[in-house]
């Protein structure tokens, strides 16, 4: 990128704090909407339950389990 001084520098800055505000928000409703699915699919009972290791999923299968569900709710 050539620039032209302070002004495309300030201009650029801008820009990109601008870009950081819009992924900042898809990112917060992304997660609120993560929040939303785990809430529907596990009560409280569940979620303060510790499970015994046998009864867990692994990571690969929790996130698949999530992501059926965010695709059910879209």
């Amino acid at each position: 990128m050539q620039t032209n001084g302070p002004t495309d520098l300030a201009g650029e800055c801008e820009h990109l704090r601008e870009t950081i505000r819009r992924l900042e928000a898809e990112r917060d409703e992304y997660r609120n909407a993560l929040y939303e699915i785990a809430r529907s699919l596990f009560t409280r009972e569940e979620m303060a339950r510790i499970p015994d290791e046998k009864d867990c999923l692994t990571l690969d299968q929790f996130i698949h389990e999530l992501e059926t569900a965010v695709a059910g709710a879209y």
